[in-house]
């Protein structure tokens, strides 16, 4: 079997305040490297019950069953695989503060609450109403993508209604954000499938052809590019930059553990000004 890469320890230490804490990725790889080997053991260990040749189960009684041992996920794969599972955990509130009030888009809702999306951004923009890309666009994006999807600034026109979100969701796909209209908002619930919008109206456009798919676009005032992570739930949408979405997810779970720690403060009598010491602030920042 291939020699396991050398893992140099991180050294220990306390996690700081959200806002200055920086988590290197060094430290993520190498917890989720260990995790492989733990969740995928090598198949030449003795006793492994993974080590059984394709083709060659043994019975002993029971279902004859052929494994095929698989090989550990990259670390690459796992890290990303954590910061969905933070990203799924934190709150689109805890985000845009750990980006310090960055990444909200502005003027985009949940069609209705109670679910959340989490994922890669595959993007459309079209205009005025066209649908042709932005189904087309289902087809194209991968499975756990969300859909970003820019309307050319029209939020009159839907071209996003029941008959596409079923689509998105048979697809695979985590969620549909649209700068613009939708429609069917009773149909979209019943399918309880996330959808973020501008605007809900009952008429729709015509499928023309135009725009395109899979490049950078602007919704909501942010910069949208494909690869990087959308982030919905009931307060409204975030975009995290792929390039330090890592960083920013860490972030996030302390700025969460640090709201959890004030609730608990004002549930055994504190105040939220005593707690985050609001007259202190003041005074440094005049």
């Amino acid at each position: 079997s291939e020699k396991s890469p050398t893992i140099i320890p991180q050294a220990a230490g306390s996690p700081s305040v959200a806002y200055t804490e920086i988590h290197s990725e060094t430290k993520g790889f190498e917890k989720s490297f260990q995790a492989a080997k733990h969740l995928n053991p090598d198949p030449s260990q003795e006793g492994n019950s993974c080590n059984v040749q394709e083709g060659e189960g043994e019975t002993n009684g029971a279902l004859e069953t052929n494994l095929k041992y698989l090989e550990p996920r990259s670390p690459k794969i796992l890290v990303e695989e954590e910061m969905l599972d933070i990203f799924r955990s934190v709150s689109t509130s805890n985000i845009s503060d750990a980006m310090h009030r960055g990444g909200a888009m502005k003027g985009i809702s949940p069609v209705f609450c109670g679910k959340k999306a989490v994922g890669r951004a595959y993007t459309a923009q079209t205009l005025g109403g066209d649908w042709a890309k932005p189904v087309e666009a289902i087809d194209q994006a991968s499975p756990g993508d969300v859909l970003v999807i820019y309307n050319g600034g029209n939020p009159d026109i839907a071209m996003w209604g029941g008959l596409a979100t079923l689509s998105a969701k048979m697809r695979g796909l985590a969620g549909v954000v649209v700068d613009g209209a939708v429609r069917d908002r009773g149909e979209i619930e019943e399918i309880d499938f996330p959808v973020y919008a501008s605007n809900v109206v009952p008429n729709a456009g015509d499928p023309k052809g135009m725009g395109e798919t899979d490049t950078e676009i602007r919704c909501g005032g942010q910069i949208v590019r494909p690869g990087d992570y959308i982030i919905g739930d009931d307060s409204g949408v975030v975009v995290v930059p792929k390039e330090n979405a890592y960083e920013i997810a860490r972030r996030a779970l302390e700025v969460k553990k640090r709201e959890l720690r004030i609730f608990d403060e004002i549930r055994r009598g504190s105040t939220l000004s005593a707690s985050l010491e609001i007259l202190r602030w003041e005074k440094k920042n005049r």
